[in-house]
This record gives C-alpha cells, sequence and structure tokens, in this order.
C-alpha cells in the first residue's frame, strides 16, 4: 500500500478525455478552470437571486400595463403615463422577458457570438496543443506567417492538409497544417471527430445564428413570424392559453423535447464522437445513462400530459341551436377546432395504427428469429431468412468515411427494438387519450388519473386507470432498454475486440444471443463461487 499512487488510477468517466481534446494538458490549467467555472457558478446564483427578487413584480405590477404598439393603435405608448415607479432594474428584466426581443434578437446572436468564440479556442488552443505547437499556454514555434496568409486574405491556407492516421497526438508527427476542413467521419487512431472539422462547424453555426437573428429583428415583418400570430393564423388562437396556465403540459411538452435530445447525445457518443482515446468502457456506460434517461423523460412526458388532460384542460366549444320545424324541438351541436379537441375525437383511429404497427413489427420479428432458431437446430443455418440493411448501408457511405459493419442480425435486432418503441407509445398515448373517458367508463375523469379497481362494476375496471397504464408502460420501456443495452454491448464489445464475424453469425437467432453473449461473457459472474474460491464478481452472483 506504501507504493500506492492515486494518479495512476484509469478515469473511466469521460472528463480528462473532455480536457485534454479541449488543451489541457496540465493539472495547473484544469485548476485554473476550475476557479473560473466557480466564478460563473456564483454570477448565475446572482442573477437568478435578482430575477427571484424581481419576478413578482414584473409579473402582476409591470407587464400587466405595457402597451405595445400596433398597427391599430400606433400611439400607445410602452409604459402608462400614469405611474412613474419603474426602476431600472424592472425595466432591464420586463425586456429581458420580452418573448420575441428575447428569443429572436439576444437569444440568437448569445449563442451564435459563443459557437464562434468556441471554435476560436479550439483553432488557438486546441489544435496547437494536439499537434506539438503549444504546451502550457506558449506556442513553440513561429505562427506569424500563417496569421499574416489570414490577415492578407489568403483563406485557402485555412483548409491545408489534415492530421494524417498516425499523428500522434501532443507532437508534430504526423500533424497537418489545417483549422478548418471537412473530412467527416471519424480519425482511426484516436476515434473521434478531427479538431478543424469541429472547429469549422462551429463557426459555421455561429455565423448562421448571428446573420439570421439580424436578418429576424430587420425583416420581421417579411421573415419572421412569432408563435402567438402563427396559432392565429392556424385557426387556434387559444393554444397559448393552454401552454400558460398548465404546468403539467409545460413539464410534459419539456421531458418529451430532453428525451429526445438526451437520446441524440446517447447516439453522437460512439457516431460522432469529439472526445479523443474515449475508452469502450466509457462509450457504453454513457450510452447507456443517455438512452435510460431519455427513455424515463419521455415516461414522464407522456404520463404527465395524461395528467394535464385530467386536471387542466376543459373542451371550449360553441352551441349552435337549431329548430325542428317537424318536431318544434331544438338541438344543440357542439363546435370547436382546438388541435387537442379533434385528437381527442380521433383518438380511436391513433391507437388502432399504433396497435396495428406494434402488432405486425412483433410477430414477424419474432417469426424470422423462431425460423432461424428452427433450422439452426436441424443442422440446415443456410436455410435461415437473412435480409441485408440496404438503405441503412447507403447512409452510412453517404454521410461518413468509415463504415460500420451492419448485416442481419442489426437489422432484426432494430425491428425489435421499434416493436418495443411502438408498444411502448401505444400504451402511454392510449392511457393518455383515454385519461378523461372511455366507452367503459366515460366519467373516468371525475377520478383522477388514478383509482382502485372496483371489481365487475361497469364490466371490469382493473388496469384501466392512466396510472395503470403508464405501470406496464415502464415495465415495456424497462424490456426494452434491455435489448438495446444488451446489443450495444455485445455489437461493441466484438468491434473493440475485433471479432465482429461472431457477432453477425450468431445475432441472427436467439440461441445465439443467449450462447455466445449473455452465457458466454457471463462465466465470470456464474463462477463467483466455486469451491475453491470467490473472486471480484462473486458480490452480484
Amino acid at each position: 500500500m506504501s507504493s500506492y499512487d492515486p494518479e495512476s488510477d484509469v478515469a473511466f468517466s469521460g472528463l480528462y478525455n473532455l480536457l485534454i481534446t479541449v488543451g489541457f494538458t496540465t493539472t495547473i490549467e484544469i485548476y485554473k478552470l476550475t476557479i473560473l467555472l466557480q466564478l460563473f457558478a456564483l454570477a448565475a446564483g446572482c442573477i437568478s437571486l435578482v430575477h427571484s427578487v424581481y419576478i413578482d413584480s414584473i409579473i402582476f405590477y409591470l407587464l400587466p400595463r405595457l402597451e405595445i404598439a400596433t398597427t391599430t393603435s400606433p400611439t400607445k405608448t410602452l409604459f402608462p403615463t400614469n405611474n412613474l415607479s419603474y426602476s431600472p432594474m424592472r425595466l432591464l428584466l420586463s425586456l429581458y422577458d420580452a418573448s420575441n426581443l428575447r428569443l429572436n434578437f439576444h437569444i440568437g446572436p448569445l449563442i451564435g457570438l459563443t459557437s464562434i468564440l468556441w471554435s476560436g479556442h479550439i483553432i488557438h488552443k486546441a489544435i496547437p496543443v494536439s499537434r506539438g505547437i503549444m504546451s502550457g499556454g506558449i506556442y513553440n514555434v513561429n505562427i506569424s506567417s500563417c496569421l499574416n496568409q489570414i490577415y492578407a486574405g489568403d483563406l485557402s491556407s485555412l483548409a491545408g492538409t489534415s492530421d494524417s492516421d498516425n499523428h500522434i497526438w501532443l507532437s508534430n508527427l504526423g500533424a497537418g497544417s489545417s483549422l478548418l476542413s471537412f473530412n467527416t467521419g471519424l480519425k482511426p487512431d484516436s476515434n473521434s471527430l478531427v479538431l478543424s472539422d469541429i472547429s469549422h462547424h462551429h463557426l459555421a453555426i455561429g455565423v448562421l445564428l448571428v446573420v439570421s437573428s439580424h436578418l429576424y429583428s430587420s425583416l420581421f415583418s417579411g421573415y419572421g413570424h412569432n408563435i402567438s400570430k402563427l396559432a392565429s393564423a392556424n385557426g387556434n388562437p387559444n393554444i397559448l392559453k393552454l401552454l400558460y396556465s398548465s404546468l403539467n403540459l409545460n413539464l410534459a411538452l419539456a421531458l418529451m423535447g430532453l428525451s429526445f435530445l438526451s437520446s441524440l447525445v446517447g447516439q453522437h457518443t460512439y457516431s460522432l464522437l469529439p472526445f479523443a482515446f474515449m475508452s469502450y468502457s466509457t462509450i457504453v456506460a454513457l450510452y447507456v445513462h443517455h438512452q435510460y434517461i431519455a427513455s424515463l423523460f419521455m415516461f414522464g412526458g407522456l404520463y404527465h400530459l395524461s395528467i394535464f388532460l385530467v386536471r387542466d384542460y376543459s373542451i371550449n366549444t360553441s352551441t349552435n341551436t337549431s329548430a325542428n320545424s317537424a318536431a318544434t324541438s331544438s338541438y344543440i351541436s357542439t363546435q370547436t377546432d382546438e388541435p387537442l379537441y379533434i385528437v381527442l375525437k380521433t383518438k380511436f383511429q391513433i391507437i388502432s395504427h399504433l396497435s396495428w404497427v406494434s402488432l405486425f413489427t412483433g410477430f414477424h420479428t419474432l417469426l424470422i428469429y423462431v425460423h432461424n432458431d428452427t433450422v439452426v437446430a436441424f443442422g440446415d443455418p443456410d436455410k435461415q431468412i437473412l435480409l441485408e440493411p440496404l438503405i441503412a448501408l447507403n447512409f452510412q457511405r453517404i454521410s461518413s468515411n468509415g463504415v460500420i459493419g451492419l448485416g442481419t442480425g442489426d437489422l432484426i435486432v432494430h425491428h425489435a427494438f421499434s416493436f418495443g418503441i411502438h408498444t411502448c407509445v401505444l400504451i402511454l398515448i392510449k392511457g393518455s387519450l383515454d385519461s378523461r373517458s372511455s366507452k367503459i367508463m366515460p366519467d373516468k375523469m371525475y377520478l383522477s388519473n388514478s383509482f382502485a379497481c372496483d371489481g365487475p362494476t361497469r364490466g371490469g375496471t382493473c388496469d384501466i386507470s392512466s396510472w395503470d397504464s403508464a405501470y406496464l408502460a415502464l415495465f415495456w420501456v424497462l424490456n426494452t432498454d434491455g435489448w438495446l443495452m444488451f446489443y450495444f454491448h455485445w455489437k461493441h464489445l466484438t468491434l473493440f475486440e475485433n471479432t465482429v464475424f461472431q457477432f453477425e453469425e450468431s445475432s441472427t437467432y436467439l440461441n445465439g444471443w443467449f450462447r455466445d453473449y449473455l452465457w458466454f461473457n457471463s462465466a465470470s459472474l456464474i463462477n463467483g463461487y466455486s469451491p475453491f474460491r470467490a473472486n471480484d464478481l462473486s458480490c452480484w452472483a
């Protein structure tokens, strides 16, 4: 224990891969970054405190009195003249809360300039460090010639030769000269994107955001529209009132949006990885982490949608009374064009289509596995149904230099993922759309989103509340995530061990999954306890 060196511990979090990719090579640089982030956190806390102190004044005192000039009454002023007790802080925060100004003119340049500055950091710090030109914040070579070319307008010098595949990180061996490039694909030596590609991407995105935000603010009437005008033009002026009045709807939309973003980040941890030398363990851990978060966020978003439909949503209808000359009676018809009402009226078509897709993918995927298992068991593996993912392979060839081998096993297992995802969505959508009423229980919304089973009453009410649907959907979420993690782990395990042939041969039938993945890789766990000893996995056995 006296020879223990904590600096020799291997870290699998990916944090140090991030730091070395962006140019941090010494502990003093990491220390300075930590202090800077602490100061940023303190500043953000102070700003949030100020905003929380004045937010009540903005909502209940200032904003209801704001009068924006319009085409019908251009003489209106921004503030009423009968009250002059507006502090500069209230004025500042009221302008900050003006949605059109904040979204279209302030946030656009802010994100754009941040992206441009990050591109500059990669060009002036990360790329020189990776090529051995800079160490400890000091350039080891004279870069005035490169800068003079840029100042003279010779932009072609920025797109010079890229780093070779045998480039040694932190040295000039195999280093190129490009600062902005478009190579696409991953470098085989670092298993990451090319740094000059990343700088080019951030520079282009930043310029696009800055220019588009200025166009929006200067050509507003002919170039862009705000959300309220789009809603009014589509005949749904009240849709924004739902967003402003229901926290459950806001939470549902936010969770579903974050679910897509988390899943996208999980996919990029291996397909478009920006961090150099990321280990196999870190890639798998990050992928599993983000996919589970995405699944739970989508589950929570759809469940809060059902809570919104039960507690917060009321159908606004207009009634038309018409006299019947024959029977001298009247009838009342309801008319509304609210999107949610239209969705509720067409819920049977939505549920039936999702049910059809789920049954189709589930039966076809399972029967292909059953057929392949049968012919392999009878000694005729050549009679398996082997379908190649031609469309996916063509997309990969178009979008990337390196192609990850895809075969029949990948195609079948992705159809299994499709079956699991559609089943989860079917259960959650049915639970949400039936949360207000159903044929068995028309008054379901008056019992809230969860209620106990009352036995055979009304034809049987077990497992028909929205909470029961969510409980069943959570089982399918975990089931689908299990398939997804098994596939990702085995596929990338064979990629890193250069044994892809094993996956391609054994992933087309279920017994191959059990034999060559689950049982083969569980040998150490199964033998955790033995008559002779207990290994380090015995606690999990």
